[in-house]
């Protein structure tokens, strides 16, 4: 059983204007989406993520490597953990009205408990890969969100403490 607490963590502030104009440029350009589990993903270069000051401090802190995901219309990415992350950070990057993601807080296998990250564009989320968690795009647009994936292994409570300082 979890609290809301264990599942995300708004981090203050937005990102970089510059930053989102050029992950703008990289979901519009002619580079080939790639697969990435069940997402089409595009990398975002190191270069680019540390111009944002949260992500240069970060890198400073703990390597990472970035990408968009795109997410189509009316799909649903079911109950799952990240075998490969424990925690990452999101941000939704457009304006999709009618998309959600949820962790499930308990759960008996027919009925949960749950709790829905209401995302805010442009802001960063501390998000706790490692609880069962649901994203559904139910818009008429694809749902684009930057990720990143640690180097090395670290979990949401200890990147908690170490963001909130």
């Amino acid at each position: 059983m979890y609290d809301r607490e264990d599942c995300f963590y708004q981090i203050p502030g937005v990102v970089d204007p510059y930053v989102l104009q050029e992950l703008a440029v990289i979901i519009q350009n002619d580079e080939p989406w790639l697969q990435s589990y069940a997402f089409d993903a595009k990398l975002v270069d190191k270069d680019l993520m540390v111009k944002d000051w949260f992500y240069k401090w970060l890198y400073e802190q703990r390597e990472f490597d970035a990408g968009i995901l795109r997410i189509a219309p009316s799909t649903c990415y079911k109950w799952h953990t990240d075998c490969e992350r424990n925690v990452t950070i999101n941000v939704l990057l457009n304006g999709v009205h009618n998309s959600h993601a949820y962790f499930e807080l308990s759960g008996d296998g027919t009925v949960s408990n749950i709790v829905e990250l209401s995302y805010e564009r442009r802001t960063r989320y501390l998000f706790n890969c490692a609880i069962q968690h649901e994203v559904i795009n139910l818009d008429v647009l694809p749902r684009y969100v930057l990720t990143i994936q640690f180097k090395q292994p670290v979990t949401f409570h200890e990147l908690l403490e170490q963001v909130r300082k």
